[in-house]
């Protein structure tokens, strides 16, 4: 899932740290809603590579990693890499604030919270299944977490994302 997140990215991170400085001036600034747009259509882009993807990965497994299980797990790629890129964006935003200890927390959170998770599915408390659910729900967690703090430094705001262009050419975008 890591892999794949700067696909989805579709480099937003890099894009809103330049031209952030251009959207100061304004006091609900486009660019955040252009951003999240085009990691919505990155996630959406990605959705087809990912099942092509797929397609030719998992007849190439090594015998012990095959059969139904392998394909259920193999999906679950697919929402932690939107939820980790969204995750790494809204980082990313915050930093442009110079407030990173809390964000900061929440984007390596899911490294605090894997060894628990192992430890409970070694310990028998959780089985397999619900050891990637409770990880997705790390991640969930985490975005959650980012967006609520943000939201409340008042720093969401949602804006027609195309008034962007007003102020940089989509080309330099």
């Amino acid at each position: 899932a890591l892999l794949f997140t700067p696909l989805v990215m579709l480099s937003t991170s890099s894009s809103i740290q330049k031209f952030f400085p251009l959207f100061e001036k304004h006091k609900r600034h486009p660019l955040l809603s252009l951003s999240i747009s085009i990691i919505i259509f990155g996630s959406v882009f990605f959705i087809p590579l990912f099942f092509i993807f797929k397609k030719s990965v998992l007849p190439n497994m090594p015998s012990y990693a095959k059969g139904n299980e392998a394909e259920l797990f193999f999906n679950f790629i697919l929402p932690i890499t939107v939820l980790y890129a969204f995750i790494n964006f809204f980082f990313s935003y915050s930093s442009i604030f110079k407030k990173i200890a809390i964000p900061a927390f929440f984007q390596v959170s899911n490294k605090f919270f894997t060894p628990i998770i192992v430890l409970l599915y070694f310990l028998s408390v959780i089985d397999t299944h619900m050891s990637v659910y409770v990880l997705i729900g790390c991640y969930l967690f985490a975005l959650l977490g980012m967006i609520i703090y943000l939201f409340r430094r008042n720093r969401i705001h949602w804006t027609n994302p195309f008034q962007s262009f007003k102020v940089v050419r989509a080309k330099d975008y």
